[in-house]
């Protein structure tokens, strides 16, 4: 059993999707259907209206199902790393009654505490600390990018997707919640020397000590490639358009030609694949690609230089690359097209680089990855 405590007016459903954004739309009102939710003690079924101090209890096993989601990639006696799903906060320090990913870790462990962050929907591998040396020298890791992080994305553009590098000055708006690029060619020099190491306790935030550094955003693709329509489901789409006009395939004339419906049928099958064909036929079939196929997609390898808030989301952004399914950066049209809401964005791979003199330089011997499957997730 959960229990929120009410800190402003709102309704039991948007209570639980604030503090708890993994549950769908099913999942409450299955909670509301069956009566498993209390209101100040009393048992509903309505979606009530809530006020400020009212406590709601939540009767539902969220330690079951968050074992089911998260995986342990690797863990020993220092750092801690998992696979983080969508919908689940890494961490949240504005919101006490959420239910975050680090809150969850910590209830079977004495010291658990996330280096850094992953947006809300996007997922793939985290870094935790199980101790505050191993904080202390991951943070100063991560800020002297002497961890390379590696994501997948799957991205639309107009525009042929090439590796290149991106260097930008990113600002973010936290009233807004929403990160911008105000330069181009900003200074790349960010790195944490020995002499300015941070050691932090248990409890202390990070304090940014130069301003202008801190707003480099520096973003590799590393590999580009464009996915067709042999292995997305755009084969689908394609089907649906084409196929309509199937049926008209076999002519009057085809049909005079063979009684034979078998042979009939096999003339429509033999023009259906020659069209399906030819959409994706370089050498004149570039038009008609283009109408079955206005959002091209393209499956990136990022590695990320500098941890910014919303960085590659708004840093590809800006430079026209759109993540599939962003609905805060991305491109709405694709999106729709598509048929994705949630963004299609991975950390797939943790290299550490420490200095030999480092408690945790054993791990250097190590690569951590998951695989992407883009395949299941544009279904």
């Amino acid at each position: 059993m959960e229990e929120i405590k009410q800190t402003k007016p709102q309704t039991i459903k948007q209570a639980i999707n604030e503090c708890y954004p993994f549950l769908n739309d099913i999942q409450i009102a299955t909670l509301l259907k069956n009566k498993d939710i209390k209101v100040n003690g009393t048992r509903t079924k309505e979606n009530l209206q809530l006020n400020e101090n009212d406590f709601i209890q939540i009767y539902f096993d969220f330690d079951a199902f968050l074992k089911k989601q998260i995986k342990i990639i690797y863990e020993d006696e220092n750092i801690l790393i998992v696979n983080k799903f969508q919908g689940i906060e890494v961490v949240d320090n504005e919101n006490a009654n959420k239910l975050t990913l680090e809150k969850f870790l910590q209830k079977t462990r004495p010291y658990i505490r996330a280096v850094h962050r992953l947006d809300l929907n996007t997922k793939g591998l985290v870094i935790f600390a199980k101790n505050e040396m191993s904080f202390n020298e991951l943070y100063n890791a991560i800020k002297a990018h002497e961890v390379t992080k590696i994501y997948d994305a799957i991205c639309f553009s107009d525009a042929p997707i090439t590796k290149q590098t991106f260097c930008d000055n990113l600002e973010t708006d936290k009233s807004k919640g929403i990160s911008k690029i105000t330069s181009k060619n900003a200074n790349k020099s960010n790195k944490t020397t020995p002499q300015n190491k941070i050691t932090l306790k248990a409890g202390e935030k990070a304090e940014k000590t130069d301003k202008t550094s801190e707003k480099t955003a520096i973003l590799q693709i590393l590999k580009a490639s464009k996915i067709t329509a042999k292995n997305t489901e755009e084969v689908r789409e394609i089907n649906l358009k084409i196929g309509n006009q199937s049926n008209n395939f076999c002519t009057k004339s085809n049909a005079q030609m063979s009684e034979n419906k078998n042979e009939c049928n096999q003339i429509k099958s033999n023009k259906f694949n020659k069209q399906l064909s030819n959409q994706f036929n370089n050498k004149g079939g570039n038009q008609q690609n283009n109408q079955l196929n206005p959002y091209p997609l393209y499956h990136l390898s990022i590695s990320l230089l500098t941890g910014r808030t919303h960085q590659i989301r708004a840093q590809l952004a800006h430079h026209k690359i759109y993540i599939l399914g962003d609905g805060k950066y991305g491109d709405k049209m694709a999106n729709r097209h598509h048929k994705k809401s949630k963004q299609l964005l991975q950390a797939s791979t943790l290299k550490f680089n420490f200095a030999q003199s480092s408690p945790l330089f054993y791990l250097n011997s190590k690569t951590f990855s998951i695989p992407f499957d883009y395949n299941n997730d544009l279904r």
